[in-house]
């Protein structure tokens, strides 16, 4: 009895945070964080901002779990569509096909992201910043895998996996922001084809 009323409970709270998350990362999508108020996103999702204090302490931690929210969204999909591909070169292809995919589906938000409060998420002394490195390093851990599987293979140059991600890593997040910074509306994915085949051919084995 306990128990089914302990999952219940659990139910309707993944359900409210959820709802709580989509609506704040609209209204921040639209109106960048400093806009953002917590009465914005009360309205947004229906409640009352008094509710969304029960889950979020204040509008930094809700832009936090909004975050953390879209990584883990994305770490999914990536793990997901790379999961069963042998070739090391086309698991890197769809690791980063997917994950320029699913910034493109959030796109103004992921703006926000890139060009206001990034500081909570890189100082590992806080909560947030441990939070946000045990993500990234998933993260980075997905691609440096295949690229030192393609590396064992003979098919790319002996690096360092985790200098290569970053430097490819950087080309994705230099491409969004050339795109934003110029007010550019093609798709990020447009230019993923580029992006692969510069970072690849500078890594390629040569004949």
């Amino acid at each position: 009895m306990n128990k089914k009323t302990l999952d219940k409970k659990e139910l309707v709270q993944k359900f409210r945070t959820e709802g709580i998350l989509d609506a704040a990362r609209r209204v921040i999508a639209m109106n960048g964080l400093d806009k953002t108020t917590m009465e914005q996103v009360a309205a947004e999702a229906g409640i009352s901002k008094a509710t969304i204090y029960l889950y979020f302490k204040n509008k930094q931690a809700l832009y936090f779990h909004c975050v953390m929210d879209r990584f883990d969204t994305i770490i999914a999909e990536m793990k997901k569509a790379a999961d069963g591909i042998a070739d090391p070169m086309k698991k890197i292809e769809t690791l980063i096909t997917t994950q320029v995919r699913e910034i493109e589906k959030e796109r103004d938000f992921h703006k926000v992201f890139l060009t206001e409060s990034m500081a909570i998420f890189f100082d590992r002394t806080t909560g947030f910043g441990q939070e946000f490195a045990k993500r990234h390093d998933e993260f980075t851990g997905l691609v440096c895998a295949a690229l030192k599987d393609a590396m064992d293979k003979g098919m790319l140059r002996e690096m360092d996996p985790v200098k290569c991600f970053s430097l490819l890593f950087s080309m994705v997040r230099g491409m969004a922001m050339c795109k934003m910074v110029c007010d550019d509306k093609t798709p990020l994915s447009s230019e993923t084809g580029m992006i692969l085949d510069v970072f690849l051919n500078g890594l390629r084995v040569r004949e």
